[in-house]
């Protein structure tokens, strides 16, 4: 009879569904408890002899806090397998907090929260970490250091607490690059990864049916590197093992050297077959042969052109839909206008929500109210596949004053284009020069229209423009590097620098100390077709006051600037 009790954290990602759907039919788990951030149904296709009465869905707003109902659904678990991160290619668009946040502070917070629940002696802990992560903190790795340190200090930090704490058996699983049956983007992925890092990657089924194995029968060895899940994949295999990897070009073969596991299956990437994805043509050799003795030249033109239409399949798979972003950013306008969030849909399993530059639930954030929006100005940007939103706001739909400016960006993942995160500045007042009625009124004075194709300045254009603004606070030379125009209007709070005349400037006010602190943090959304560009910082010289800057450019020449800033209205702007 089944007996073991699982935890699955993160159990609607890429590998937390495999989990879910292997651990129905295991013989020796009986019962599932799918920790995520939203319902979890069993999946459409399970295998044989599964069992969807073993899942229990529980969800949790906040993978760092852990309330008491949620604490009894862990009582008496066997074990637990950790999914919960953000990948390498995801923490580039957060600030490393939030990152650490994440793949840190949640892991330990949710593993304490378990003991604390009363689970099984010995309880197995199997946290997913990464190849690359480093343990060794005095060493400085090549690939994406901070991430890769921060990954192994929360390893170290883990094991230790496991040892601290008593009746945990803890394992860290490190695979390589995590591929799917049938997904040519992620072969072609690997086949790239593996030449260039040199290490293997593994098939998402391989390595949850290895991760699986490990939490029934006991940890064989930590940590567990890709060769070893490999390994144990391959014992697992009821199938013939694949003992090389063939591409084939016309009548001839590029056989790759033989590795062990039933995972090789998914290095095996057919140039044709990019091809066919792409649509385009490449000319290759009406004979070609690389044989086993050449596989440390591996990079010969035809390897070159195969990393390169790899990358560029991956790019092609991964387009942001600007389409999507739009209507994403409707709805969110409308979860304001209705006071509620349950019209937000397609949110990603490890979404944040951050507000004036602190993290919250979104149910406590903002949305409390149905509000009446009284001007709304959105722009999109299909490479950061991001929005800006700027809403003001002098009413309820009751009709009481409830004056606030809002400024948000959301970003979405460009492959689902599911919602990561929403970061809003909410001014109200008592923020720095805050008077909604005044800030609408002018407003809804300025052009901000559509600027024609041929016409428009491009994104470094208007990244550099922001950027020497915002340095002007610590770097006086950047005062000259401004594309300043004429007329040109800042809209700092509800402080109009013009009066809607061919005259008006930008520059009263600027800095006059230029070695002040920097404003950090900048967090971009591009918009080339409106000339726009929104960064949300922190300003450091007034007390760390989250801050946005709206920059609008015709000509080469700022036209308008919008500001949002949360410092207090009594100090005094340098």
């Amino acid at each position: 009879m089944p007996s073991m009790k699982l935890i699955v954290s993160g159990a609607t990602g890429f590998v937390g569904q495999e989990i879910i759907r292997q651990s129905l039919s295991h013989p020796k788990i009986a019962k599932v408890v799918a920790l995520a951030r939203g319902p979890i149904v069993a999946p459409e296709k399970l295998p044989e002899g599964a069992d969807a009465s073993k899942l229990k869905s529980v969800v949790i707003q906040d993978y760092a806090v852990y309330p008491d109902e949620i604490k009894k659904e862990f009582s008496g678990a066997d074990a637990c397998i950790w999914t919960v991160a953000i990948t390498p290619s995801k923490a580039k668009t957060y600030g490393f907090e939030v990152v650490k946040r994440i793949c840190q502070t949640s892991a330990i917070a949710g593993l304490r929260s378990m003991h604390e629940a009363g689970t099984a002696s010995p309880f197995r802990f199997l946290y997913m970490s990464g190849a690359a992560a480093e343990r060794d903190q005095s060493k400085t790795p090549k690939f994406m250091p901070e991430y890769s340190l921060m990954r192994g200090e929360t390893e170290n930090q883990l094991l230790a607490l496991a040892s601290n704490l008593g009746g945990i058996e803890l394992a860290v699983a490190k695979p390589g690059y995590i591929t799917a049956s049938g997904d040519l983007t992620r072969s072609a992925l690997a086949a790239m990864v593996g030449l260039v890092s040199g290490i293997p990657s593994i098939n998402v089924v391989d390595l949850v049916a290895a991760m699986i194995d490990q939490v029934v029968g006991g940890f064989e060895k930590e940590p567990l590197m890709p060769e070893d899940l490999i390994k144990i994949a391959g014992t697992l295999s009821k199938t013939t093992l694949f003992h090389g990897c063939e591409f084939i070009i016309d009548q001839d073969v590029w056989r790759e050297p033989p590795l062990q596991g039933r995972a090789i299956s998914a290095n095996c990437v057919d140039p044709v077959l990019i091809l066919k994805e792409l649509d385009r043509t490449v000319m290759l050799p009406k004979k070609f042969t690389i044989r086993r003795r050449k596989f440390a030249n591996m990079f010969s033109s035809l390897l070159a052109g195969l990393v390169a239409l790899a990358t560029f399949a991956s790019g092609a798979a991964t387009a942001c839909n600007q389409t999507a972003l739009l209507e994403f950013a409707d709805a969110y306008v409308f979860a304001h206008e209705n006071g509620q969030v349950s019209g937000l849909e397609n949110i990603a399993e490890n979404f944040t929500y951050i507000e004036n530059n602190k993290t919250h639930e979104i149910t406590s954030g903002i949305f409390y109210n149905a509000f009446v929006i009284d001007h709304r100005h959105t722009i999109s940007d299909v490479i950061e596949c991001a929005t800006y939103t700027e809403l003001i706001i002098t009413r309820n739909v009751s009709g009481a004053s409830t004056p606030h400016v809002i400024g948000t960006q959301i970003r979405h993942n460009p492959e689902d284009m599911s919602c990561y995160l929403i970061d809003l500045l909410v001014s109200s007042p008592g923020s720095w020069l805050f008077n909604a009625t005044q800030t609408l009124y002018w407003a809804k004075r300025e052009n901000w229209t559509l600027i024609e194709e041929g016409k428009r300045d491009s994104r470094e254009a208007l990244r550099t423009a922001a950027d020497a603004y915002l340095d002007m606070w610590s770097n006086k030379s950047a005062i000259d590097a401004v594309p300043w125009g004429t007329p040109c209007a800042r809209l700092e709070g509800s402080v109009y620098t013009g009066n809607g005349g061919p005259n008006d400037s930008c520059k009263p006010g600027i800095p006059t100390n230029n070695n002040q602190a920097p404003n950090s943090h900048r967090r971009y959304v591009i918009d080339e077709s409106y000339g726009s560009i929104d960064v949300m910082c922190i300003f450091e010289h007034l007390a760390n006051a989250p801050d946005s800057h709206e920059f609008r450019m015709e000509n080469g020449k700022l036209r308008y600037v919008h500001t949002i800033t949360l410092a207090d209205s009594a100090v005094v702007h340098p």
